[in-house]
Parts: structure tokens; C-alpha cells; sequence
């Protein structure tokens, strides 16, 4: 995640997918819009022939693509990790719609990964559990998901526009006091789940980061990128408290 183009520090992740023909696209797709890193995780041939011949001019982003044998290892070095997903999901909640998300926003010194999964089944709940946030890309006709190819370069282009609305546009005031006072909860419940956090220290603690939150002057992009991290933390100790069998310790979010 290193070229400085308007896509850079980004990354493309494929989830098993079972047709060559749908990564090779996707693959054109990629080149189309400026993106070149493609990370497959349990991949059909991905240059096979068939791929090769949809890749049409874009065989290099083929090549370049690196293999895993699991999500957690394809985004390790991902600071935002966005998946997408065509449908809710009851135990993750509502996925927040394409158009309306803005964790698109800020540097290109965030490294994100855009992963999308299988063609017939999408991710999986434990797998959509890796991802700091989850998109759903809004398709108003009657059938609901779109081809593998297509969903990634709707996202893209998605990505691109709002990269080149911001660039162009000043720099945003500070983040209104509900998202900060939201973060700040937010922050203290994943505080507690660490055991950083005791009760009587509440008060103290909450007046000193209060402070510190105060002079950094975060706008809401910022809030939005460390709640993400914290989003990281809280699934990690919910994946850990579940293999341990943990009767687990975190009890209701504080989150608003």
C-alpha cells in the first residue's frame, strides 16, 4: 500500500472467489479506476486463461495479486478495514448505505481495505466480524446483489469522487459535540472491556481525556477512523472471550 495515486493506500480483497472470470473484471475494473493492489484469499485460477482474456490490458494486476489463506492475514496492515455486504445482517446491524458513507474521507495515509466476498454467499458473520465498518451499495431494481466486477467498481468510483470532493474543498470545522461526546463513550466502553478503566477513576479519567480530546480538535473524518480502530478492538476481544468460552466480560456497548 504505497503508490501516490488518487487510490493510494488501498486495496482490493477478494474472498474466495469461484469464478475466473469475475476476478479477471474485477481486475479491469481496478486498472479502470487507478487502483492496482488485488489481495484473493482462497482463490479460483486467477490467471487462468479465462481470467487473462477478462483482465483485457490489466493481466499486471493479476500478476501483482497476493494470495492468502485468510482474511485476518490479507488486511493486517489495513488501518480501516471496509467490507461490503448486499444484505443486513441481524447480529451486525444495518450496514450504512454507499451514498451516505463518509469514511471515505481524509488522507491517503490511511491504508483501507475494500473487501468483498464470495459470488453466491457474500462474507460470512465471522468474516464481516474483521471489518471495521460495512457498506451495502443500494440497488433500488428488483434483483439485490450486484456482479462481483460491478460492486467493486461502484465502490471505487465511489471513492474516488469523494476522495476529489474533499481534496477540493477546505478543511471542515471540528466535530459537532454529540460526535465527540459519542466517541468519548465509545472510547471509555472499550477502555473498561481492556480493564484500563475502574469506577472510581471514571470522573478523573473522563475530565483528563476530555481535555486532550479538546486540543487535538478532531474533525469528524478523525472520529470516524478511531472509532473504526476501536471497532478493531472490541471484535478482537469478543473473537477472543468466544474461542476462550469466556462468559464475556464487555456486556451492553456504551457506543453513541
Amino acid at each position: 500500500m504505497s503508490n501516490t495515486s488518487p487510490l493510494a493506500n488501498l486495496c482490493v480483497v477478494l474472498v474466495e472467489p469461484t469464478l475466473p472470470e469475475n476476478v479477471g473484471a474485477v481486475a479491469r475494473a481496478m486498472n479502470n479506476m487507478g487502483a492496482s493492489e488485488l489481495r484473493l484469499v482462497n482463490p479460483c485460477d486467477h490467471l487462468g486463461k479465462s481470467a487473462l482474456r477478462v483482465a483485457a490490458h490489466s493481466e499486471g494486476v493479476l500478476h501483482a495479486a497476493r494470495v492468502y489463506s485468510g482474511l485476518s492475514a490479507a488486511v493486517s496492515d489495513a488501518q480501516q478495514v471496509i467490507g461490503f455486504t448486499a444484505r443486513r445482517r441481524d447480529r451486525l446491524g444495518d450496514p450504512v448505505q454507499l451514498p451516505e458513507f463518509g469514511g471515505f474521507e481524509g488522507s491517503n495515509r490511511v491504508s483501507r481495505a475494500l473487501v468483498f466476498g464470495r459470488e453466491s454467499s457474500g462474507l460470512s458473520n465471522a468474516e464481516l466480524a474483521c471489518c471495521d465498518c460495512l457498506v451495502q451499495i443500494p440497488t433500488p431494481g428488483p434483483a439485490p446483489s450486484l456482479n462481483l466486477a460491478q460492486a467493486v467498481v461502484v465502490a471505487l468510483y465511489e471513492f474516488v469522487r469523494e476522495k476529489s470532493r474533499t481534496d477540493q474543498t477546505p478543511p471542515s470545522a471540528g466535530a459537532a459535540a454529540g460526535e465527540v461526546e459519542g466517541f468519548k463513550r465509545h472510547l471509555f466502553e472499550v477502555l473498561r472491556l481492556v480493564g484500563f478503566l475502574r469506577e472510581h477513576q471514571r470522573a478523573t479519567l473522563w475530565q483528563r481525556f476530555s481535555e486532550v480530546i479538546a486540543r487535538a480538535q478532531m474533525g469528524s473524518a478523525d472520529l470516524r477512523l478511531l472509532r473504526g480502530f476501536l471497532r478493531r478492538i472490541e471484535n478482537r476481544i469478543h473473537r477472543l472471550e468466544s474461542k476462550e468460552g469466556l462468559p464475556g466480560r464487555h456486556g451492553k456497548s456504551s457506543r453513541g
